[in-house]
């Protein structure tokens, strides 16, 4: 079943009911993308279209097999042991693959699926118990935030669309969710490894994937059962094993200042103890030491210094600037939007 809007749906009469919904004119625009994503899955086509999340640069348009698709969805549900009538909580935007996922994994297992507009604070209207929910670093914040007793109804957790930072695997420790944090992107069809918080930091690989590295030390992914041969990632990685990692950041983020690469990832998870707002480590350019660290921070008041981070981070880490902005950019995904925010700073 489908639950959306205070309205109940079949699985076996959605295809109807999404040509029905698109007919209407008031629908929001999140409940139009929802329905229509449901007509692209039971039209004729073996594929489905979606788009990569723009974090790493420009957004582009993936094909994705529909058999693939389900193949992931059956990983996942395996790995979890969800089964026909468990609960599955949708709150993500449909256009991000993990959205897609949810809603495919749903249909897949027969999960009661309820579906949210997508937003920052997901378990506001939640009272029932929900076996299987995904969302992105921001809504687990805004949760703790402001409806911390929610956490409650929520049986097990997935955290994919960024990175989740020590200072929210430590909230999420001291409240007990059993939660993971995903890796994969939207080239995996969602996520192909888990890393459970609160154990260690590496990821472990779903069943039929296997990892390896390239000179770089990027990672490499096989998943045979998704149409995945050698793909090769931006991704720094210390591989443990072939089917272990422990990330640490993206080549296409490494700093370059006064001689030295410094990887923003890491300097981000070292100092998240210090601050519990959005933030992110970026560079701007500096004469003399080509790009200079820079610290932004969502907030309008000065709530850390140079003298806080100096506790933690070496005088080659330590920021040259630091920024605190009321309002970031944020993307569709959830994600910082750390090119526009940075350009605000610019401003």
């Amino acid at each position: 079943m489908i639950f959306i809007n205070n309205n109940s749906f079949s699985f076996r009469e959605i295809a109807f009911v999404s040509a029905q919904k698109l007919s209407e004119k008031n629908l929001e625009i999140w409940e139009f993308e929802f329905w229509s994503f449901v007509a692209e899955w039971f039209n004729e086509k073996d594929f489905i279209k979606t788009k990569t999340s723009g974090s790493t640069g420009k957004p582009k348009t993936i094909f994705h097999k529909k058999k693939y698709c389900i193949a992931s969805a059956e990983a996942t549900c395996k790995f979890f042991n969800l089964q026909k009538g468990n609960t599955a909580l949708l709150c993500l935007p449909i256009s991000s693959i993990g959205a897609k996922m949810m809603f495919i994994r749903s249909l897949v297992f027969d999960l009661d699926l309820y579906v949210q507009k997508p937003n920052s604070q997901p378990l506001e209207k939640i009272k029932i118990d929900i076996d299987f929910a995904a969302m992105v670093p921001l809504q687990v914040l805004s949760t703790f935030e402001n409806n911390i007793e929610k956490w409650q109804y929520i049986k097990t957790l997935i955290i994919g669309g960024g990175v989740v930072n020590n200072s929210l695997k430590n909230k999420i420790e001291i409240a007990g969710l059993n939660a993971f944090s995903t890796f994969g992107m939207t080239e995996t069809i969602s996520h192909i490894a888990l890393n459970k918080i609160g154990e260690n930091n590496n990821y472990n690989a779903l069943e039929n994937v296997f990892f390896t590295k390239n000179e770089d030390d990027c990672l490499v992914i096989e998943a045979k059962y998704l149409g995945i041969e050698k793909l090769e990632t931006k991704d720094i990685i210390n591989l443990k094993n072939h089917k272990t990692f422990e990330w640490l950041g993206r080549k296409d983020n490494a700093i370059e200042s006064g001689g030295f690469k410094f990887l923003p990832e890491v300097l981000e998870q070292k100092i998240s103890s210090l601050i519990s707002v959005p933030f992110f480590i970026s560079s701007l350019p500096n004469e003399k030491l080509n790009n200079e660290i820079v610290l932004i921070v969502n907030s309008k008041n000065r709530i850390i210094s140079k003298e806080d981070l100096k506790t933690i981070l070496d005088k080659y880490e330590l920021p040259k600037q630091i920024f605190f902005l009321p309002k970031f950019k944020f993307l569709h995904s959830g994600k910082i939007d750390k090119k526009s925010s940075l350009a605000l700073v610019k401003k």
